[in-house]
């Protein structure tokens, strides 16, 4: 009887600990997959010398145009700049990651819904505080930020930018 009162408290002890575990990993897998599509369009921006965009999906293959909800992924493309920030017929994409595991949302700040690089790495357009809110199912308190800086380098925060 004691061994169970002991391990019925233990598992009372744990499960909350492990709930917030996973939501934690859950939001730095999808963090560090985000900065990973970033540092391919930069690096492929340079050594191509095209410019190459990544852009919130609103499905596969399909950039949403407006707003900035990334709930639904993103993609990367190198884009002929015909129509900017949409990818159309001949453009090749790179990645296309249209889904996030265990997000409960994924937002820009404003009306952040792109970012093309250019053959030098930079943003074609240096917008200040660029950033995506990752907020995990089951703990708004594991909430992670990826700030995009003017020269389009990302980097990790655990509070706003």
């Amino acid at each position: 009887m004691v061994t169970l009162s002991v391990l019925g408290i233990l598992t009372a002890i744990a499960i909350p600990s492990l709930t917030q575990l996973l939501a934690n990993s859950r939001v730095v897998g999808a963090v560090n997959e985000y900065t990973a599509g970033i540092n391919l369009a930069r690096s492929t921006a340079v050594n191509t010398g095209l410019r190459v965009t990544l852009c919130a999906a609103s499905g596969p293959g399909t950039c949403i145009g407006s707003g900035n909800a990334w709930t639904s992924g993103w993609i990367v493309f190198i884009d002929d700049g015909a129509n900017p920030g949409t990818i159309e017929a001949g453009e090749t994409v790179l990645l296309d990651r249209s889904t996030w595991v265990g997000m409960a949302s994924v937002t820009g700040s404003a009306s952040y819904n792109s970012i093309s690089y250019v053959a030098s790495g930079r943003p074609e357009t240096a917008l200040p505080n660029n950033r995506l809110t990752f907020i995990p199912q089951g703990d708004s308190s594991a909430a992670r930020y990826v700030c995009i800086s003017r020269n389009g380098r990302p980097r990790l925060s655990e509070s706003a930018c």
